[in-house]
């Protein structure tokens, strides 16, 4: 619960600020600091530490027509992630996928901070204030198409724009995939294209991207910021992948499956960043020199 603060310099009207617009810090469970507010229509959620912090810039010129300071800024929002850290309460948080007991939830990314709700032989558009479920949002994600309501066959269309034999196992095991990455909380496979140079993986692989998590940039590659890119993304799809290592194998299969992964919070400090995940992971190379395990599955590019 933030407290109104006495004073009028604009530390502490920011905070003020925040207060009269319902604002309440937490931290997920992760132990990570946001803070939400409602504008009356929806529960808007913004991470506290993150760099971009244009939300309570843009608020507080709203409010007082006037700009804000950087340095002025970066305190308030300190103070914003202490009290998260050390008073608020826990919640869990969802990225892009969620459920409960009765159905599947799914995070549009729009403006109005919209869902949409599955359940057996049915799916309707949520709004937030009916919804049990609070999705975060990071600044790489993009809004959903809403889709038009079709039968079960339509959903073999796809196979008329990907480089696959439309007959063959590896067309059903890619339906299926893509079928799958719209449920939470279950193991699975890390999805690995490959094909020689000109096979169109990465357009395949830009096509499953915008159909299950749409974000900008697409495809990523593997990076110093592995661990993030998992925690960050529902489907991570990494590009043009040659070569993986026995580390960043047992990340990539760790993040799938559920199992935790760690990241060092900053160089110059020993606090270490823990995900317990349990998200899509996609690859595409040319399939030379990736590890082969129990949860990678291939599709051959022709």
């Amino acid at each position: 619960m933030i407290k109104k603060m006495s004073g009028s310099n604009q530390t502490e009207k920011a905070v003020n600020m925040m207060l009269e617009k319902k604002a309440e810090v937490l931290k997920d469970q992760f132990k990570e600091p946001w803070i939400k507010f409602n504008n009356g229509k929806f529960v808007e959620l913004r991470p506290i530490n993150s760099r971009n912090f244009n939300w309570l810039r843009y608020h507080y010129y709203e409010t007082y027509n006037k700009t804000i300071k950087d340095d002025t800024l970066k305190t308030a929002v300190e103070t914003f992630a202490a009290i998260a850290t050390n008073r608020a309460k826990k919640e869990k948080l969802h990225l892009r996928v969620a459920e409960d007991d009765s159905a599947i939830y799914y995070d549009l990314c729009n403006d109005k901070w919209q869902q949409i709700i599955i359940k057996p032989g049915r799916w309707e558009i949520l709004e937030q204030k009916d919804s049990p479920i609070l999705f975060k949002r990071y600044q790489q994600m993009n809004e959903q198409t809403i889709a038009k309501k079709s039968s079960i066959e339509d959903v073999k269309k796809l196979l008329d724009f990907v480089n696959i034999d439309k007959k063959s196992r590896e067309a059903m095991f890619l339906l299926i995939y893509i079928a799958t990455d719209f449920i939470p909380n279950i193991p699975h496979a890390v999805l690995h294209l490959k094909g020689i140079k000109g096979t169109a993986k990465s357009n395949l692989s830009r096509i499953i991207k915008r159909i299950v998590d749409p974000a900008t940039p697409e495809l990523i590659t593997l990076n110093k910021d592995l661990e993030q890119n998992l925690a960050h993304n529902w489907l991570p799809f990494f590009d043009n992948i040659s070569r993986i290592n026995k580390k960043e194998s047992d990340i990539l299969c760790r993040a799938s499956t559920g199992a935790g992964i760690a990241k060092r919070k900053l160089f110059k400090d020993d606090q270490d960043i823990f995900y317990n995940i349990k998200h899509c992971v996609a690859m595409n190379g040319i399939g030379y020199n990736i590890p082969k395990s129990e949860v990678t599955s291939s599709i051959l590019c022709k």
